[in-house]
Order: structure tokens, then sequence, then C-alpha cells
């Protein structure tokens, strides 16, 4: 199945495409059609160094052979979740501590928000995602990344004083969008208006 997007933003502003350009991202997640979709919304915005990975383990593989900017991973995988990965690149022997990281999922409460900032998540984004949003916290990472935290043998990430209240839960999401008109494979779809796909 191929990933076909009907519409995405069809202006950006010139200072946002500068910051998105020449990244190199890896995706990861179990189901090959998001990573498609996904990887059609990078591209959108000229981010055309894009790796896959299904598993935890074969993101880890990736990540040893090849530098990255940014990796945006699921928190659901086959072989573990997105928190086993952020916290696996947090450690002392991960090469690139310092690699931004977002987490997606579907359900994020209160109390995984709280999980995913203690092991270590520069951002978390529930599903379904809008492409502008992602661009713009793509952007704010890789050009501008929090500061980070050193405790040695304690925990390596970014600063956790950050107010839970400051990242979006489902239930924010929810109250914002009461009915999401048109979505594909977990990404809201812009509707040229600026409402990004709210009815």
């Amino acid at each position: 199945m191929s990933a076909h997007i009907a519409t995405l933003p069809a202006t950006l502003p010139e200072a946002l495409l500068e910051k998105l350009r020449g990244i190199r991202v890896l995706v990861v997640d179990e189901e090959r059609y998001f990573r498609e979709v996904l990887v059609r919304i990078l591209r959108h915005v000229n981010i055309d160094q894009i790796g896959q990975a299904g598993t935890v383990a074969e993101a880890r593989k990736m990540l040893e052979k090849r530098e990255y900017s940014l990796v945006i991973s699921d928190y659901k995988l086959p072989d573990g979740t997105g928190l086993d990965l952020c916290r696996s690149m947090r450690s002392e022997t991960f090469p690139n501590r310092y690699l931004p990281f977002i987490l997606l999922t579907g359900e994020l409460d209160r109390p995984l928000l709280r999980r995913a900032i203690n092991g270590g998540v520069d951002d978390c984004m529930v599903k379904p995602l809008r492409p502008i949003t992602l661009y713009q916290r793509i952007a704010k990472l890789v050009h501008r990344p929090p500061v980070y935290v050193d405790i040695p043998g304690i925990y390596f990430g970014p600063d956790r004083r950050r107010r839970v209240d400051e990242m979006e839960t489902v239930e924010d999401r929810r109250r914002e969008d009461s009915v999401i008109s048109r979505y594909a494979g977990g990404i809201v779809l812009d509707d040229g208006n600026g409402r990004d796909g709210q009815a």
C-alpha cells in the first residue's frame, strides 16, 4: 500500500523551511504504512535523509551505524517501547547522548507523560499528528535543543523541571479537536484553510 496524503500545508514560512533543510531523521514505528505516511510528510519539506526501523533492536543498529539529527519513535514497538529506545540513547555508552527524541503515542496521559520526561524524551506528540506542528517541533529541537542535565548514575536528559502542563496529552487534544474530519495513518490532514483538518 502506498502512502498518499491528499493535502499538506501549501505554504510554509521560509525561515522554518531553512531550519528543516539537511537534517537526517530516523522514524521508528511498527506499522509500515504509518512510517510511509510520516516519510511523505517529512519529504514535503525537503527532509530526504530518512531512516526507517520497525523495532527497538533495528533502531539501535541503525543509530550505531549512522549519525542522525533526530529520532521520531512510536511508543508501542514489538520488542519494547519508544521509552526503552530513548533510555538506551541516553546511556553513557551511546555515541550521541544529546540526540533529540520525539515520542509519538495515541494514548498520552499524565502518568505516561511523566515517565517519558523521566526517561529522557525531548518532546511528546499525540496521534493523529498535524504536519505543521510536527515541522515546528522538529525545527525547535534540532536548532534550539533543551538544556540537558547529567546526574551520574541517576539521570541524563532534558531538564526535568519542565512542567508536565507544557506538553499536550490526549485529553488536551480531545478538548481541542471535537471532530477530526480527515486523517490517514495517524496523521491529521491539513485542509489548506489553516484549520489542520478540523471540521
